[in-house]
């Protein structure tokens, strides 16, 4: 029969392979649906795009400073959700690898906490 090493193959390659590649895939689709890299690219982009244009007439100080501030203001707006947002992005990434660890951990250790429980077990039915 050739059904153990098949089985302790597939137990310890086969399935944690196929573990590391569905972890790939989350990580992928946390990376594409919150680019991190990309929104600290444009962390001081204007919040939706919307900025003004400065006036032509330099000399209009309040204008200037109307626009001035306006832009700071879409600019800042921008910056405080995009951190967030990376904030966010980094917390989901940590629990996906945390929960991902736990669970090939709690793979690897299975085995031997079966035989142990099966030693205990053996151990109460032998002294009551």
């Amino acid at each position: 029969m050739h059904l153990p090493p098949l089985f302790v193959g597939w137990y310890f390659v086969g399935h944690p392979l196929r573990v590391l590649r569905t972890f790939r895939a989350y990580v992928g689709a946390v990376q594409e649906s919150l680019s991190i890299l990309f929104l600290l690219r444009t962390l001081f982009s204007p919040w939706k795009s919307i900025a003004d244009a400065y006036p032509k007439n330099l000399f209009n100080f309040s204008a200037l400073f109307e626009t001035f501030v306006f832009n700071v203001v879409t600019r800042s707006i921008g910056a405080v959700i995009r951190l967030v947002t990376i904030v966010a992005g980094i917390v989901i990434l940590l629990a996906v690898v945390c929960g991902f660890l736990l669970y090939l951990v709690a793979w690897f250790l299975f085995p031997l906490a079966l035989i142990a429980g099966y030693g205990t077990l053996f151990v109460l039915l032998l002294f009551p």
